[in-house]
């Protein structure tokens, strides 16, 4: 997905939580099934959370120990050289 196409998403998704109360809620509860059914998905495991009381435009990213066993190079080259990643 492209950036413009994300961010076109996402701020759909932010205006109709602004008029739709059940949608917000689901959004809040479920978010993974809400966020898929709107386009957007997320590597298996991980989990999203809804902050409804954060600021406009913050997102927080949870950032797991480094794995024991793989070299900078396989990094690279798994997991940077993704199509959307550097």
């Amino acid at each position: 997905m492209s950036e413009q196409s994300y961010g076109a998403q996402y701020a759909a998704i932010i205006a109709k939580t602004w008029i739709d109360p059940e949608f917000r809620q689901r959004l809040i509860e479920y978010p993974e099934q809400v966020l898929t059914e709107h386009g957007i998905r997320f590597p298996e495991g991980v989990k999203v959370k809804v902050d409804p009381n954060a600021s406009s435009g913050h997102v927080t990213l949870g950032l797991p120990p480094r794995p024991g066993g793989i070299s900078d190079e396989d990094i690279h080259t798994h997991f940077v050289a993704m199509p959307g990643c550097f």
